[in-house]
């Protein structure tokens, strides 16, 4: 089943683009993923808005922000196929007063690959074996 909705998924994205100064390029040496525009997407499931807001709580409680001032907003929906990466980054401001990127993994079946946040000197990484 989630073989079937990733391939669905994959159907209706399109390769995802980055920035490179002011210009917006598609080079897939730099970033090779698919993408879905935020617009396309709909959560249906009607448990996905609670758990939402549970891991905003959590992350603003985390870093220790009013969580009465923040909210999230979908910019838009990846797709990390086999082999999929983006090279190391900074994100740029998508929307005003943005300070942070959640990042949320959907259930999928997967082998490998890590995600790693570097800020202040110091670096985490999550090796994602499943």
């Amino acid at each position: 089943m989630i073989l079937l909705q990733a391939k669905h998924l994959a159907s209706v994205a399109t390769q995802a683009p980055h920035g490179k100064g002011l210009e917006t390029v598609v080079d897939t040496k730099v970033r090779n993923t698919l993408q879905i525009e935020a617009n396309k997407v709909k959560f249906t499931n009607p448990l996905w808005a609670p758990a939402l807001r549970s891991l905003v709580t959590t992350a603003v409680g985390a870093l220790g922000v009013e969580g009465h001032l923040v909210k999230a907003e979908l910019y838009k929906l990846l797709l990390y196929e086999t082999g999929g990466f983006f090279k190391p980054h900074r994100d740029t401001e998508k929307a005003d007063k943005m300070f942070a990127t959640l990042v949320v993994q959907l259930p999928s079946r997967f082998t490998g690959g890590s995600f790693s946040v570097k800020h202040g000197g110091k670096t985490k990484v999550r090796v994602l074996l499943v």
